[in-house]
């Protein structure tokens, strides 16, 4: 329990630090923006739905990346573990004699996917939530005078 704590909380902690960075470099535009009427409620919320966005985009991209690595290095990729599995593109795997039989339901499970991505949604939520709040928080003339 204590490893998958570490494993989830250091990344949390990588992505607030890459948020609080990317918001000191838009405090400036920020600023403006208070200054011309928009609530740090807004503002918030238009930072969290960026970050909700790149999650998901990366999320669904990474899917696809490894759908195509999976494709393309299958024989690779089965090779170092065993090499009594094979590969039928009309198919799937298949048994070939005695080899082992694999489903495409063993690499993808549709609903595994979409809980590990809410889960992802979630931390990313939290962990930009927590700076873009506290840099929200300056004075507008504090935001202003910000240098990039």
């Amino acid at each position: 329990m204590l490893i998958l704590v570490v494993l989830l909380v250091v990344p949390a902690l990588n992505l607030s630090g890459m948020i609080a960075r990317r918001m000191e470099i838009r405090m400036a535009e920020m600023g403006v923006r208070k200054a011309f009427g928009a609530t740090r409620g807004r503002l918030l919320r238009q930072i969290v739905n960026e970050n909700l966005l790149f999650t998901l985009l990366g999320g669904v991209l990474g899917l696809l990346l490894a759908w195509v690595v999976f494709y393309a290095f299958h024989t690779w990729i089965f090779g170092l573990v065993d090499d009594s599995f094979s590969f039928n593109y009309n198919m799937g795997f298949v048994d070939a004699g005695q080899r082992n039989m694999l489903s495409w339901e063993m690499f993808f499970s549709p609903a595994l996917f979409i809980c590990v991505l809410l889960f992802c949604l979630v931390l990313n939520l939290l962990s930009a939530l927590v700076p873009a709040w506290l840099s929200l928080r300056k004075p507008i003339v504090n935001s202003m005078n910000m240098k990039r």
